[in-house]
């Protein structure tokens, strides 16, 4: 475990460092306008909604380690690209492989861990690989904060690189062994809509596909438009970017302790919902917020509802879907929230001169929020969820 954590530190550490270094780059180096950004976002997350279950599926095939090894070295070498870029459409060809790469590594690196963990420490092994990503998220904004103070915008990328490479070298000594499934996956082959079966028919999964797409409106307004806010709303500089990150990534680490603490048959299903609870009221109140450290608090108890949110959304896949199908399964809740990202990526622009980006994040959680609780027959009750929550199944 702790060659995979190192691995996943360092990598994430990168990941972050290059994400928010992509976007300063674009709306603050090169000036570009909020529609340019927007479509960045579009073609960022596109890869997913057309690859995303064949990426899942591919992953579900192949070596598991190896497919993660190749897909890191592959993305170190796109990432170095990127400050070489003159316009934006080069941005917009380089966002799209890095994605349509990432497809496979997360369908591998979400049933490797199945595969190294017994079942009852799926759970805590999934926090504490959580906790570790996050201290990347909070390193990587905390170098990139450093190298924006002296305008080295192209250093961020290659750092980056470098977090991609090692990454890859650290899997090379993971012990890992073909496991049995393998060989089933080529005598049990599942359509598409078989596989949709397999989400249908299992009620907790189930369950967490509704709760996943109203969490994923919600979230993916926020990835689009947080660095319109900041810029706009806050009127804060590019190294500010690096200081907010530090909260949310400090929030995501303490849901992560928290989710760690719990026991593995508590109610999952419940903890998932009372955190997408905790998520839309954050951007209820984000978007009346212009003081810089108003914001920072409300971010790091967002980042708290995203840690718990996405833990126990994937250990939850993770124990009720058989091995041989994770990747494919996994791909399709992955494909729902960069897909309705993708649907903000190519609108967010456009709304955000229209009527602000404040207003956007007030409506639409607004909306998210009273169709979670009104209509009960597609999300459970919220007060029946969390007392659940402190009953095992």
């Amino acid at each position: 475990m702790a060659i995979l954590t190192f691995s996943q530190l360092i990598s994430n550490m990168g990941w972050w460092l290059t994400t928010l270094a992509l976007n300063s780059f674009v709306l603050y180096y090169k000036e570009f306008d909020t529609i340019s950004y927007g479509l960045m976002m579009f073609f960022n997350a596109l890869p997913i909604l057309i690859f995303g279950y064949l990426g899942g599926k591919i992953s579900d095939r192949l070596n598991k380690k190896k497919t993660i090894m190749v897909t890191e070295i592959l993305r170190g070498i796109i990432v170095a690209m990127i400050p070489l870029s003159k316009n934006i459409y080069t941005i917009w060809i380089l966002v799209f492989l890095n994605t349509t790469l990432f497809t496979v590594f997360r369908g591998a690196l979400f049933g490797i861990t199945k595969e190294l963990f017994e079942e009852e420490y799926v759970m805590k092994a999934n926090s504490i690989f959580v906790t570790c990503r996050n201290i990347g998220m909070i390193s990587g904004p905390m170098i990139l904060s450093l190298l924006l103070i002296n305008k080295n915008w192209a250093l961020p990328f290659y750092l980056d690189t470098l977090t991609y490479m090692l990454s890859a070298l650290a899997l090379f000594f993971i012990q890992y062994e073909k496991h049995d499934y393998i060989d089933k996956i080529h005598n049990s082959e599942k359509s598409f809509i078989e596989i949709v079966t397999v989400i249908k028919e299992n009620k907790n999964v189930n369950k967490i596909f509704y709760y996943t797409i109203a969490y994923s409106i919600i979230a993916g307004l926020y990835n689009t438009g947080w660095f319109i806010f900041v810029k706009d709303s806050l009127k804060a500089p590019a190294e500010y970017i690096g200081i907010f990150q530090l909260f949310i990534g400090s929030g995501s680490i303490i849901g992560a302790i928290i989710i760690n603490k719990l026991n593995t048959k508590f109610n999952k299903r419940g903890i998932n919902y009372c955190s997408m609870i905790i998520y839309i009221i954050s951007i209820f109140i984000l978007s009346f917020s212009h003081s810089i450290y108003i914001t920072q608090i409300v971010i790091f108890i967002l980042g708290i509802g995203f840690s718990i949110f996405t833990i126990s959304m994937g250990t939850i896949i993770q124990l009720e879907v058989e091995q041989q199908f994770i990747g494919r399964v996994s791909s399709i809740f992955h494909t729902i929230q960069l897909g309705i990202q993708l649907i903000w990526s190519s609108i967010i622009g456009i709304l955000a001169m229209a009527v602000t980006i404040d207003n956007l994040f007030k409506y639409v959680s607004i909306i998210i929020f009273f169709v979670v609780i009104i209509f009960r027959k597609i999300f459970s009750s919220f007060a029946r969820e969390c007392v659940k929550c402190n009953y095992s199944d």
